[in-house]
């Protein structure tokens, strides 16, 4: 169920490599303990230049977040030549480049991951994303599979989220480490306390730590439909818009689909020159532990 939430969060709004990096990899979330004991979790906006002067920032994406996040992003995103975005979505607004309607999203085979996560917006008292950024924009440009083709290209592979739990969870005992049941220990403790939901996004933060392994149990040595084949759609779409003449590219994804992407724009001849950071979630103080005071007779 912990990777299953991992994978809900970071994944949905909803190849193997052979030449090696020259960039070096970027670490797209963080967990940060604060000196006031407060927390953070922070994503990383990582930026790319070709020799041509092409412009491409790798902008990682957490579903359900502050409200703030979320506003910071919309007042960014109008400075783009063309900002691409991640979007399972049914084929024919896909061709239209609009959100799907209620009656799409509800027919759709993936409408339990807007259910999961609007039920864990609710409870954790954060915004979804599909509430808070505006894709009506002239820029915006959908660079994702279709519901159709994910389906299909699902089936061809035998693959599901089931099956990609177990590729994850059989990569971590081959490494010879599982500390699986102390984090389910910490997410009980949250659920106990007093502030549960403050305490479940803190224990869920820290989880993020383990991302970029877990992104790499998912995928395995040929790939995966849910990471790899929409990361291949995305690129496309943004040598389609280079194309075009466009010079400054924003690609936003989920942050734990941009390492490999990332690896990607190395090899198409481009490479980091920044990393700015964006706080995702801020998670307040533990609340203090109430002390009973002795009375003498």
């Amino acid at each position: 169920m912990k990777r299953l939430l991992l994978v809900l969060f970071i994944l949905f709004p909803l190849s193997t490599l052979a030449a090696p990096a020259t960039t070096q990899s970027t670490q797209f979330l963080r967990y940060l303990d604060m000196p006031d004991g407060s927390s953070r979790l922070e994503v990383a906006e990582a930026t790319y230049k070709n020799d041509k002067g092409v412009v491409v920032h790798l902008i990682g994406a957490v579903h359900i977040a502050d409200a703030d996040f979320f506003a910071g992003l919309n007042e960014s995103f109008d400075h783009y030549d063309a900002l691409l975005y991640e979007m399972v979505k049914p084929r024919e607004a896909a061709e239209q480049n609009r959100l799907p309607t209620a009656t799409e999203r509800k027919g759709s085979s993936l409408a339990w991951v807007g259910n999961m996560q609007r039920f864990m917006r609710d409870h954790l008292h954060l915004t979804y994303q599909l509430d808070a950024i505006d894709y009506d924009r002239p820029n915006f440009v959908h660079a994702d599979l279709d519901m159709q083709t994910f389906a299909q290209l699902q089936a061809e592979r035998n693959e599901s989220m089931f099956s990609l739990m177990v590729r994850s969870a059989m990569h971590n005992l081959a490494k010879g480490g599982d500390d699986s049941d102390v984090k389910s220990l910490a997410l009980l403790g949250a659920l106990m306390s007093p502030n549960s939901s403050q305490e479940i996004k803190r224990a869920l933060a820290q989880q993020f730590a383990d991302l970029d392994d877990m992104m790499d149990g998912m995928e395995g040595p040929n790939g995966s439909v849910i990471v790899g084949e929409r990361n291949k759609v995305a690129l496309r779409v943004l040598q389609e818009q280079i194309a075009k003449g466009k010079k400054y590219l924003g690609i936003f994804y989920g942050a734990g689909h941009l390492r490999l992407m990332e690896k990607s724009l190395d090899e198409m001849g481009f490479h980091k020159v920044g990393v700015t950071w964006r706080t995702a979630w801020y998670i307040g103080p533990p609340a203090p532990v109430p002390t009973t005071q002795k009375t003498t007779p």
